[in-house]
């Protein structure tokens, strides 16, 4: 009976469906396009919603804007006559349409990520959760990591004040 019990535990296992997992390797951008691999970010469909991973490094020290854009895309772009590095990218992953900036697990973008911290060597090792987004929802859409910090609101500057694009991978 033992040995039945364990054979069905077993083909039971094998049987489960692995978690969705997509990941984007990050590169800085530069007038001339792609620059340096600076890390990577992935991301996993689990039932406490999706589980997120980051480590890059080659970043300047303090606080930087990260989110999941509409279009997997890092090109550049012109916007109002302007280049804008990453500008392929589009804006935030809104699929509601909420025109609003709000923060992580928040009714406004989902494409809204946690504040990057870098630490004074250049480098990010963090891991979180998301609610209300999963894999499929990202997947073929890219990541921007901003120039400065993100306050999750559009004043005094719009999108939370991040400025520049200064990194983007494309998730896969």
């Amino acid at each position: 009976m033992k040995k039945l019990y364990i054979t069905a535990i077993l083909l039971g296992l094998t049987t489960q469906a692995q978690a969705e997992q997509v990941f984007a390797t990050v590169y800085q951008l530069t007038a001339d396009g792609q620059g340096k691999n600076i890390g990577t970010i992935s991301f996993t469909d689990t039932t406490d919603g999706l589980f997120i991973t980051e480590k890059f490094s080659n970043l300047s020290a303090g606080l930087h804007g990260i989110h999941v854009h509409e279009h997997g895309n890092c090109e550049s772009t012109f916007i109002d006559g302007k280049a804008v590095l990453g500008g392929g990218a589009g804006g935030h992953y809104d699929p509601q349409k909420t025109g609003q900036h709000l923060g992580p697990n928040a009714d406004g973008h989902k494409g809204d990520l946690p504040v990057l911290m870098v630490k004074s060597d250049g480098t990010v090792e963090n891991s979180f959760y998301l609610k209300n987004v999963t894999t499929a929802d990202f997947k073929g859409r890219s990541v921007i990591i901003h120039e400065g910090s993100d306050n999750y609101k559009d004043e005094p500057k719009p999108l939370g004040g991040g400025g520049n694009r200064i990194a983007c991978g494309v998730i896969k």
